[in-house]
């Protein structure tokens, strides 16, 4: 009797259809097909076509290709690329364009920078950025920028400097030097920067002065105080003998010191302009201030964060006079 009501009900059941009808499928569907092609299109912004870094490359198998590609320009021992003269190996034959590629982002002049083609400037960190962030170009530099999504957003930062420490390479910064008298330029840096050093109090005019710390001002054209701004400024005076008397004023206002000042790049030529005008009002009675770019030969790390200090302590030793 169970196998009997077993095979009645099998039987009763309609069977699948043995073919299916495209056409007909697709029509009763037209619907769905449509909201889901109007979501994908809203995604992609109506661009259906594939991120070319995921495109296969069906071709890269076939080497015949890139033989033309290959010609000989002047003598057999070298030839003109993108950035110079290139070497060839003992067969005469050109490294490929990772290897051109990998040596000249590596390579970091005794001063300045490496520039690509067009000028751009890189920093000496550029390949260490270039891995881990989005660069872009910004001030005559290639610079990292700390997008959201890519774990080296504002999140991320927080969490570095509440705990450890971030390190960040502002070598792009401009610095000048100045060379001369003392009193010649805390001169000059009453007459272009808000506020003036002589408005600090004597423990902090002390260690400014002495080059122990360093200060920050606002740059701007000779003339009043609320002449025009050019932009903030952080000075530095390099750090005399801890065995010289500071209190001696007749013998620290005649001794040549150097004052180091930094300016962002967007404003440096403006400010560079200030500086040097100042310093030629003040060449008076054989006595002179010079005022030099150090672009690309002094560089700038700024250190935050909890641990900064204690970073510091690790990494740097006092210097024995």
């Amino acid at each position: 009797m169970v196998t009997d009501r077993s095979k009645t009900q099998s039987s009763s059941a309609s069977a699948p259809p043995r073919t299916l009808n495209v056409q007909k499928f697709a029509e009763s569907r037209a619907p769905e097909l449509q909201a889901l092609h109007s979501i994908v299109a809203a995604r992609l912004s109506n661009n259906f076509r594939s991120q070319r870094n995921k495109r296969r490359r069906t071709t890269s198998h076939d080497n015949k290709r890139f033989r033309k590609k290959h010609k000989v320009v002047g003598n057999n021992s070298t030839t003109h690329g993108h950035g110079g003269l290139l070497e060839k190996d003992d067969k005469g034959r050109i490294p490929p364009r990772r290897i051109r590629r990998r040596i000249e982002l590596k390579k970091n002049p005794p001063t300045g920078f490496s520039a690509s083609g067009d000028g751009t400037k890189r920093l000496r960190t550029h390949v260490w950025h270039a891995k881990r962030f989005t660069m872009s170009k910004l001030w005559g530099f290639y610079l990292p920028i700390a997008l959201h999504g890519r774990g080296k957003g504002s999140r991320a930062l927080l969490k570095k400097s509440k705990q450890g420490v971030l390190v960040h390479d502002a070598s792009y910064y401009a610095p000048l030097q100045l060379e001369g008298p003392e009193d010649l330029l805390l001169s000059i840096l009453g007459k272009v920067m808000v506020p003036s050093p002589s408005r600090n109090s004597d423990q902090i005019s002390q260690n400014i002065l002495s080059g122990v710390t360093y200060a920050s001002a606002m740059l701007h054209h000779l003339g009043s105080p609320f002449a025009q701004a050019v932009a903030p400024v952080t000075y530095m005076w390099r750090q005399q003998n801890p065995n010289f008397d500071f209190y001696d004023k007749q013998q620290s206002y005649a001794s040549s010191r150097r004052l180091w000042i930094w300016i962002h790049p967007a404003a440096f030529r403006e400010g560079y302009d200030v500086l040097e005008s100042a310093c030629q009002m003040m060449n008076l009675n054989g006595r002179s201030v010079s005022c030099v770019s150090l672009e690309g030969e002094l560089a700038k790390l700024d250190l935050i964060g909890s641990r900064a200090y204690l970073l510091v302590q690790k990494i740097l030793h006092p210097v024995t006079w």
